[in-house]
């Protein structure tokens, strides 16, 4: 039979490591950004991202629509960012010919091309589909930032009708529409959870185990003489 005190320490040594794996951040929310741009195109009205497990999606919103057609010699873009993780749509037209650019990237310069899928676009709407494990060292933490920008190729310094939108979210704050309010994250919970039912089972199994007692008996009982 295994010893009791074994028993309870691999209890809780497995209560620690399911905490452990548990997700870090669930990056959900939605934040809005007043009308402050002339051209609906570029400017922002909304934007937000949704956990759905697997993957997570990030989006954004104008006034107007994508514009994916941008004059000859402009770049039009279109980015989110959250910590060094980069989001871009960006068309560039060079002589008439426009070339598509939509990747996600790291600040470190490595990036990959993003396909039909992974991205939406619909009107005035932008989302990005991207698997949840690329976001695996955010914690709870993070701040996001959009932009729009309608840019001349030859000299990118130059820009008109820009946009920029922030949201940051803390550990200490539930994700929620607008402003988040306080709250212990899900995952406390979870913790407490299984903190809570590690205790009843060791419990229960110290009750279980306890060796029974002989009760004495009352006179002692010693050999008859001889």
């Amino acid at each position: 039979m295994i010893p009791m005190k074994k028993m309870l320490l691999a209890l809780f040594i497995g209560v620690f490591l399911m905490a452990t794996t548990v997700h870090g951040a669930s990056i959900n929310f939605q934040a809005n950004d007043p009308t402050d741009v002339t051209n609906a195109d570029f400017d922002i009205t909304s934007f937000g991202a949704t956990d759905n497990g697997n993957t997570v999606t990030f989006w954004m919103e104008v006034r107007g629509n994508i514009n994916t057609h941008p004059t000859d010699g402009y770049i039009n873009g279109y980015e989110i960012c959250i910590e060094d993780i980069e989001m871009t749509a960006m068309w560039i037209n060079s002589s008439g010919m426009i070339t598509p650019f939509i990747v996600i990237s790291t600040e470190g310069g490595s990036y990959s091309t993003l396909s039909p899928g992974e991205y939406i676009i619909s009107g005035g709407r932008l989302e990005f589909h991207i698997d949840s494990s690329f976001f695996s060292n955010i914690g709870e933490n993070y701040t996001v930032t959009v932009y729009t920008a309608h840019v001349l190729g030859s000299n990118p310094t130059t820009s008109s009708h820009l946009d920029e939108a922030t949201y940051s979210h803390y550990a200490s704050e539930s994700p929620t529409t607008g402003n988040s309010s306080g709250g212990l994250p899900w995952y406390l919970w979870l913790i407490i959870a299984l903190v809570i039912v590690a205790v009843i089972v060791a419990v229960v199994l110290v009750v279980l185990h306890k060796p029974k007692q002989v009760p004495p008996q009352y006179p002692p009982q010693y050999p008859p003489k001889q």
